[in-house]
């Protein structure tokens, strides 16, 4: 009998890349894996956004605005081998990028009031009274995130004002 062999070819590398992003909008990043931009002209058709993890703590898709890189997961690589028979391939690297872009707030107002009756000993405020417009997350800001016109918690009766200072800023 005479046989015939095929070797697979030889592939130093496979490279990926590209990038994505989007305006925050408080959803998970959706990947579109078709997005993908490979070198060597290989079959990589059953790909799936499973076969990628994200660069966060869990592997999970992220939400919030940032940075972030997609990376083929051991899974994929199999997946792609699996898909690319004819081609003995050495070595896959590179990564996707994706931005979640913060959302635009054009605005942040607050405002409320509150009052007490004389008694000596300085104004208390509560954090969780001031009414927000914008719909920002302000459930990390405390009393030390603003000043009191007077400078300190004042005890005289009299009207005073409350004002949302840098740290608070920064913390928002």
């Amino acid at each position: 009998s005479y046989s015939y062999t095929i070797k697979p070819a030889e592939v130093e590398a496979v490279t990926y890349s590209g990038s994505d992003s989007k305006t925050y909008d408080g959803k998970p990043a959706a990947f579109n894996v078709n997005d993908v931009k490979w070198t060597g002209g290989l079959n990589t058709s059953t790909l799936t956004a499973g076969d990628f993890d994200w660069s966060t703590a869990d592997k999970q898709a992220p939400s919030a605005a940032g940075s972030y890189t997609l990376s083929l997961n051991k899974k994929g690589e199999a997946a792609l081998r699996a898909a690319n028979k004819n081609y003995n391939i050495k070595e896959i690297s590179d990564s996707y990028s994706y931005t979640i872009k913060p959302a635009e707030v054009e605005a942040v107002t607050y405002s409320g009031s509150d009052s007490k009756t004389y008694d000596g000993k300085p104004a208390a405020f509560n954090v969780n009274d001031v009414k927000w417009t914008g719909g920002l997350n302000t459930s990390t800001l405390t009393a030390d995130d603003f000043d009191w016109s007077t400078g300190q918690a004042p005890s005289a009766a009299g009207a005073y004002t409350l004002s949302l200072n840098k740290k608070g800023e920064a913390a928002l």
